[in-house]
């Protein structure tokens, strides 16, 4: 699990990295590996409540349709989930929900929001953001992504 959190503080850290730079392409990338990552932690949170439905078999497990959906490739399904679970608030939800139809928008429509693009891209990208959104405490890992040990050896 801890590997999987530095992945994912490392894919952000790009991130924020490529919207910094400014450019339009950059803060494109940058929202499209934000994005991914969400979508990642999503995911890991079904992943890791499979085993609560596992152990009601017995039982009926009162949310095994929307942790299935949520299994699956369904992003609204994954978020659902998560809600259900208590991980991410109704507020987040809608914070990430816009965020992706933005990222939707970029990627298979090529929409271009050039004039809030950046903007956009720093809010969802904010470390207290990734802390309320995931309940990553960064510094209680005592981990440092690949980017971050690079940026301080270089110094």
């Amino acid at each position: 699990m801890l590997k999987f959190l530095v992945n994912v503080i490392d894919q952000m850290d790009l991130a924020l990295e490529h919207i910094e730079k400014g450019g339009v392409h950059d803060a494109r990338f940058g929202l499209m590996l934000t994005d991914n990552a969400v979508e990642l932690v999503l995911h890991q949170i079904a992943q890791q409540s499979r085993l609560k439905a596992y152990r009601h078999l017995d039982e009926k497990f009162q949310y095994r349709k929307e942790l299935e959906e949520a299994l699956g490739r369904s992003f609204e399904g994954k978020l659902k989930y998560a809600r259900i679970e208590g991980q991410v608030t109704d507020e987040q939800s809608r914070t990430i929900t816009i965020m992706h139809s933005f990222r939707n928008d970029l990627y298979h429509l090529g929409v271009q929001y050039e004039s809030i693009l950046s903007d956009h891209g720093l809010d969802f990208t904010d470390e207290g953001e990734r802390r309320r959104i995931w309940g990553i405490a960064r510094g209680s890992l005592d981990l440092h992504p690949r980017r971050a040990m690079d940026a301080n050896t270089s110094v």
